[in-house]
């Protein structure tokens, strides 16, 4: 007999300034051309996950982004995001951005030129691009 899964209802706890960067760095890539969703539901084997924010080209995921305000991706929503991609057998990339940073952002006149974040290669399994998140944040309140 078949195994049958109960889901509990998926209930989102998110801060206002979480909320508010999200819908910033959405806005952002959708300057850029991209057709972007949020908290789109994904599920591979019975695993499911919400990334924050998928963007998509031509109706293909091109990536995955996370706005991170208290903690950064915990190691089961990495684990479920990268199975998916392996499942797939998609070659995609995961950004992990600090609300923070974003807010300080828009203290500026225009978006910045380039958005300073922490890539996980999905395939690899690796970090792309370091930075010490403190450090950036402390040079962001310096300029």
């Amino acid at each position: 007999m078949g195994e049958r899964r109960e889901y509990a209802t998926f209930l989102k706890r998110e801060s206002h300034k979480h909320k508010y960067a999200k819908d910033v760095l959405r806005l952002w890539l959708e300057e850029d051309g991209f057709e972007v969703k949020d908290e789109v539901e994904l599920e591979v084997e019975g695993w499911r996950f919400f990334p924050d924010l998928v963007v998509y080209k031509d109706g293909h995921i091109q990536a995955f982004y996370e706005v991170v305000h208290t903690h950064p991706v915990d190691w089961r929503k990495l684990s479920r995001i990268q199975h998916y991609c392996w499942h797939n057998k998609l070659d995609l990339l995961l950004h992990e951005v600090d609300a923070e940073w974003i807010m300080r952002q828009l203290a500026g006149e225009e978006r910045p030129p380039k958005l300073v974040m922490f890539t996980f290669d999905l395939n690899m399994n690796k970090y792309t691009e370091e930075y010490n998140r403190e450090e950036i944040l402390a040079e962001t309140l310096t300029q």
